[in-house]
């Protein structure tokens, strides 16, 4: 008897807290959220972005910027509203940048992720393109893993690299928060991929913040990791982003 209860209780403190419908729904109502509520914003971004070859640094680029983002209709028949980036840069390498200045030649860029890889992956009009899976709790309860992937043949989820579009065939991972079924970390490994690549993964940290007067969840950082076609050169990509608040137009951007 002793043993069956102990073997129970196991089993209780192991067990998800919600089925994988229960998850599915209440992280793609909030993405909904994300999607619907969240205002216009402004962040403080860095971008580092990286190449080696053979494992050893070959280049280093760093730009500071102010990042807005704006909702716009996306192109395509389905016309969903997607966040629009635009960037003020005022660091580049370290020193200020003149005022209206351009992003420089990057050894690796991935831009207009910001909050794409959570709608591609867990909105509610795109749950019928992938097939989910709970893979495990993790912190006594406190995180729920998913991992997910692409069904064969899908075609609306698309991604456009190096100027070409692909149907995607993608795999990944979401960890989540349990209390709040809110995502915390999306990596998101892309397998239809230009010549020029052989292995590309995003992967998304996000962390609390207060817009306005509503609480979301942003990401805190993007970061890309991408394999030549020679696999001796590699390139990694990080946008870190800080201070986000409500864009209007009393916020004054200057360098």
């Amino acid at each position: 008897m002793r043993t069956s209860l102990l073997v129970a209780a196991l089993f209780l403190l192991q067990a998800p807290a919600a089925s994988l419908d229960q998850v599915l729904a209440s992280v793609s109502r909030n993405v909904r959220e994300f999607q619907d509520l969240l205002p216009d914003f402004v962040c403080n971004e860095k971008i580092t972005s990286t190449a080696y070859e053979s494992g050893k640094l070959k280049q280093t680029r760093t730009v500071e910027s102010f990042f807005t983002a704006v909702h716009k209709p996306s192109p395509g028949p389905r016309g969903l509203l997607v966040f629009t980036e635009t960037r003020d840069i005022t660091a580049i390498d370290g020193i200020p940048a003149r005022k209206g200045a351009r992003m420089p030649k990057l050894p690796a860029a991935m831009f207009g992720g910001f909050g794409a890889l959570l709608s591609m992956t867990f909105s509610p009009e795109n749950l019928q393109y992938q097939q989910y899976e709970l893979d495990g709790i993790l912190d006594g309860g406190a995180r729920i893993v998913v991992h997910f992937s692409t069904k064969e043949g899908q075609r609306e989820l698309r991604t456009f690299l190096d100027g070409e579009g692909f149907n995607d065939r993608d795999e990944g991972m979401a960890w989540i928060d349990s209390a709040s079924m809110q995502v915390v970390r999306l990596q998101r490994d892309f397998f239809s991929l230009p010549r020029t690549l052989r292995q590309l993964r995003n992967t998304v940290d996000y962390g609390s913040v207060v817009i306005g007067d509503r609480q979301f969840w942003l990401p805190r950082s993007m970061s890309t990791d991408a394999t030549d076609r020679d696999p001796k050169k590699t390139k990694t990509f990080l946008a870190e982003y800080t201070n986000c608040k409500r864009f209007t137009a009393e916020i004054k951007i200057v360098p």
